[in-house]
């Protein structure tokens, strides 16, 4: 008993514990979220009936490893056999997704942008309802907006478009942004504004000039946030387009499964194909998502 309460009673003990628990805790969580992923890249490289005989690893020989699936996702479908995709086509449902989610990056972080300025520079008189509004808009499922947005569309004109596609991402991506935006913005020294209005500047020319410089890694992170939201985003682009007009790459990689089969192989060679400019773009600006982030919530 003594030296059960000697080892609880040990500070650096405890300290130890809880590290190890914690860092199992990660290990654990990274399983869940990694296993599927390396599956899917396995997968991607073995033949249709290797993956329908997926009881251990063993059912992957490598010597039946092949690139024929990404050949015929990128260059040649096969004539035969149901449920492919010709090449052309999941070409130009990657180009769309290209520019849904760079037109939604871009237009989310100049609206929110301004947004976030105005609350800064009259933090007083709006901070605490804009606050409360852009919470509850939080709270708010994207999916709810979609049968409102999916008529309002076609009468206007924006279903199976690229800009209505865009105008969804950046609606659904506002209420995050704005927020993070803000919490960077009201710690620039309120003084540093008033006294650039005093001599005589806009406050269009403090925004370019002052603030968004000052912003940089925090805009990178909102726009960086936007781009994978959105290319990862499924829900929206399925009801919102109809034709390659605007068709993302999710949807047609959905279009692999049929109601009696789906063709496996293709699904996970496109996937990889799908997962690999996010997971660049991630590495490549990690350093601006990080710093971006903790400055958004350090500063706020």
């Amino acid at each position: 008993m003594d030296v059960w309460n000697n080892f609880w009673g040990d500070k650096q003990m405890k300290i130890n514990l809880i590290s190890a628990i914690t860092y199992a805790a990660v290990i654990v969580v990274s399983l869940v979220y990694l296993v599927p992923i390396v599956w899917l890249a396995i997968s991607a490289f073995f033949p249709e009936a290797c993956i329908h005989d997926m009881s251990s690893f063993k059912s992957f020989p490598i010597n039946k490893m092949t690139l024929n699936n990404f050949w015929q996702v990128l260059v040649e479908a096969p004539t035969t056999g149901p449920l492919t995709i010709p090449p052309k086509e999941f070409i130009q449902t990657v180009i769309n997704t290209i520019y849904f989610s760079l037109g939604s990056a871009l237009l989310t972080v100049s609206v929110c942008s301004l947004g976030a300025f105005v609350l800064a520079l009259h933090r007083r008189r709006l901070e605490k309802v804009a606050i409360s509004f852009f919470l509850l808009a939080q709270l708010i499922p994207w999916m709810v907006t979609l049968i409102p947005q999916f008529i309002m569309y076609i009468q206007l004109g924006l279903f199976d478009t690229i800009q209505g596609l865009i105008l969804s991402g950046t609606a659904g991506s506002i209420p995050l942004i704005i927020l993070i935006l803000r919490s960077y913005f009201i710690s620039i020294p309120i003084e540093l504004m008033e006294s650039a209005l005093i001599d005589g500047a806009s406050r269009l020319s403090i925004l370019f000039r002052i603030v968004l410089p000052l912003a940089k890694p925090v805009v990178a992170s909102g726009a960086i946030i936007v781009f994978i939201n959105t290319w990862n985003y499924y829900m929206g682009p399925l009801i919102l387009s109809a034709s390659l007009n605007s068709k993302t790459v999710q949807v047609q990689i959905a279009e692999l499964v049929g109601q009696f089969s789906a063709n496996y192989s293709l699904m996970c060679a496109s996937a990889v194909v799908v997962i690999l400019p996010p997971v660049f773009v991630a590495i490549l600006f990690q350093k601006y998502i990080v710093s971006g982030l903790v400055a958004g919530a350090v500063k706020g």
